[in-house]
């Protein structure tokens, strides 16, 4: 079910008409031609167009396969769903899918689509073509002719370790640019030769990726649903096979069995119901039906790919896998029984039916969310872990959970570098899991979070070993090292090698990958790591705020009224940004944070050193260019329907010189502004906009000033 359309206000563009806007931000990333169509025009009046336009970027084919969620970010306010589904070369069927599967892309947009007119092509009046020549100048004067090609993530002379894969020790990431929604049935080149040989350098010896049940067996609830499992599984087996070859596992994440919208019940299906959430009914996984199909289904998908090396489990908020996985379970059937069994015995029908197939998949049960956010008590935790099937290998995330943080507990309830893990709650339940004989790992994220999730690593080292030194004393038996963001093979991963080593040498691991550079590396490292602990954790300052778009989000003279969309659409939503701090509070910890930050990046200016150094270099600005940028769109939006124009005008200009920086580091990084369910954050195109964002603004307050 495609998000509810909604009248909006439209959002404020930079262009005389619309449709210029439209060709500013898919130019060079869909065809001419494609263009022309979605405009009713001639794909020559769009050529001449984008060059009065000052467009001149050359077509990337790559971006329709590679980066469509971009595509769908940039024309979700300017299209309506016809328009929206003709320039992806779908329909709205496979825009559902995309939408809901694509890691809740649907949820990520706010849920909502704004309701927009057609977009047709209107011949510009001689004013507007004069207005059009500013327009163009601009871009002209910023247009990076060396941008680095997107998507080129994998550079054939990047510095790897050549560290050799503990087998005995699970670290698992995600596949870096992997696709997440239906990555299997193509059965392209899911994941390169390239990146295994890099992820297997620094230790890397499992990658995790999506897998949908009903996409992978036969599923009966739902005619047509399961079309295509065989060729998935087909594919699959060759993945682990190429995989093989590195020492590399594949496993992967399930949330299952998933919940249907009403329109997809029929009255046979009626009666499998157990409650419902958010226009989505669980299938009751205490119904005789439920739980025959999801054994019946994860059997015979295991006998077919007896290689895989398992499956990870989140039973709790990800999706709706059981009546228990939002609080508040109605159920006429599963409420009567507690949570600390219904939910555990999800995971346990699927050991089951591994256990019945007779192969080697392991289980690992993701305990996420199984904590006081979503109604459970420590108590309950405990006993959970207890009905779990011994045979089941228990992961709890490192830092959820209460964290001593500059003197302060902190109550932690999403992956964070700022806070250092493991929390109180998570020592105890691994504990607990250990005496009952389950392998225990943990989910931390050691290259990126949320709270910047745009570089392919955030350069604090000093947090990582902290981290690390913890859980190895915590005796842990493996991690699943990154989310979708996370999987890059960089010098973070290659340092927990180091730290779990026998003899780790901090000194020795930062001479061997920085050289002559490694004492203004470490200087850095403990200036940005100290500064980090002052950022002002929240799981809405994570999800809202603007800190991955940081100075490529545009301002807007007026409140939008728009509520920011999960690490997706920030807005000018100041109030979901900040959490549960008020804004003084959170200015003041961003100041103290950034006050650092500069000292860092202070010790690294006019210094240059191998390849290594300056992509620590470029990351670490980033770092600093977006979180300076952050603390300056809450002062912005938070004062300018109040402050004097003088001072908005600073705020603009100062925002401009770190819109330069950023456009200036991206362009000299196809990495910087990628996540794996996001795609790209930012592009040239995203920055040339905020460049007429910025002209505008300019104007508007300099004519404010003279009024």
């Amino acid at each position: 079910m495609l998000p509810e359309i909604v009248k909006i206000r439209p959002l404020d563009v930079y262009t005389p008409q619309r449709w210029q806007t439209f060709l500013l931000r898919n130019w060079g990333m869909v065809s001419a031609k494609k263009l022309a169509d979605v405009l009713r025009v001639r794909e020559d009046t769009v050529i001449r167009e984008a060059n009065r336009l000052g467009l001149v970027s050359e077509y990337n084919p790559e971006w329709k396969s590679r980066g469509y969620i971009t595509l769908i970010k940039n024309n979700w306010h300017l299209l309506p769903y016809s328009q929206l589904v003709e320039l992806l070369d779908t329909d709205k069927d496979a825009l559902d899918f995309t939408l809901r599967e694509d890691d809740f892309l649907n949820i990520k947009l706010g849920n909502i689509k704004p309701d927009c007119e057609e977009m047709v092509y209107k011949p510009l009046t001689a004013e507007e073509i004069e207005e059009t020549k500013v327009v163009a100048s601009i871009i002209k004067n910023n247009y990076n002719p060396n941008y680095e090609r997107p998507f080129n993530f994998y550079f054939t002379d990047t510095i790897v370790s050549n560290t050799k894969n503990n087998a005995n020790f699970d670290k698992i990431v995600y596949s870096y640019s992997t696709l997440y929604g239906d990555a299997l049935y193509d059965g392209t080149e899911i994941i390169p030769e390239i990146l295994l040989e890099k992820l297997q350098s620094v230790g890397v010896n499992g990658i995790w990726m999506q897998g949908l049940l009903s996409k992978l067996s036969y599923y009966p609830y739902v005619k047509g649903e399961s079309e295509g499992y065989e060729i998935r599984r087909k594919n699959l087996n060759k993945l682990i096979k190429k995989c093989a070859n590195y020492g590399i596992k594949i496993y992967l994440y399930m949330n299952e069995p998933r919940g249907l919208t009403e329109d997809r019940f029929n009255e046979e299906t009626e009666k499998l119901k157990g409650r419902e959430f958010d226009g989505v009914w669980s299938l009751c996984t205490e119904r005789k039906e439920v739980k025959e199909y999801l054994y019946e289904a994860v059997k015979d998908f295991v006998k077919a790919v007896p290689e895989l090396g398992g499956i990870i489990t989140i039973t709790m908020s990800e999706n709706l896998t059981n009546c228990y996985a939002r609080p508040g379970n109605d159920c006429p059937i599963c409420s009567k029984l507690k949570k600390s069994y219904v939910v555990p015995e999800v995971n346990n029908v699927i050991q089951r039916a591994i256990t019945d197939a007779g192969v080697g998949v392991r289980l690992i049960a993701n305990l996420w969310s199984w904590s006081s956010l979503f109604g459970w008590t420590e108590e309950e935790v405990l006993e959970g872990i207890s009905n779990l099937d011994p045979k089941i290998n228990v992961l709890c995330v490192s830092e959820v959970g209460s964290i001593l943080q500059n003197g302060k507990i902190d109550n932690i309830t999403e992956y964070t570098m700022s806070r250092i893990g493991p929390s109180e709650e998570t020592k105890k339940y691994l504990s607990h899991a250990r005496k009952l004989s389950h392998k225990v790992m943990t989910k931390v994220q050691i290259n990126n979070t949320w709270e910047f999730p745009i570089v392919p690593y955030i350069p604090v080292f000093d947090s990582v070993i902290k981290h690390a030194e913890n859980l190895k004393a915590l005796g842990i038996e493996g991690m699943m090292a990154s989310w979708t963001l996370g999987g890059y093979p960089t010098v973070s991963l290659d340092l927990i090698n180091a730290v779990f080593s026998d003899n780790f040498d901090y000194d020795a691991w930062l001479k061997k990958h920085f050289q002559e550079n490694s004492e203004v590396v470490k200087k850095c490292s403990s200036y940005l790591s100290k500064g980090f602990g002052f950022f002002p954790f929240h799981i809405d300052t994570l999800y809202f705020a603007c800190q991955a778009q940081g100075p490529s989000n545009l301002w807007y003279t007026r409140k939008t009224g728009l509520k920011a969309g999960m690490v997706t659409m920030p807005y000018d939503d100041v109030e979901s940004w900040i959490g549960d701090k008020s804004v003084e509070e959170f200015l003041s910890l961003l100041d103290e944070m950034l006050s650092y930050f500069k000292k860092g990046i202070e010790s690294l200016e006019g210094i240059s050193g191998n390849q290594t150094f300056d992509e620590y270099k470029r990351f670490a600005n980033v770092f600093y260019v977006n979180m300076s940028s952050l603390a300056l769109q809450v002062r912005f939006n938070t004062q300018k329907e109040s402050a004097d124009a003088k001072t908005l005008l600073r705020y603009v200009e100062e925002e401009k010189v770190l819109v330069r920086k950023l456009f200036d580091l991206a362009g000299q990084d196809c990495r910087i502004g990628y996540e794996a369910s996001q795609h790209y954050y930012f592009t040239q195109n995203t920055f040339l906009e905020k460049m007429l964002n910025i002209d505008y603004l300019e104007k508007y307050y300099r004519a404010k000033i003279a009024d």
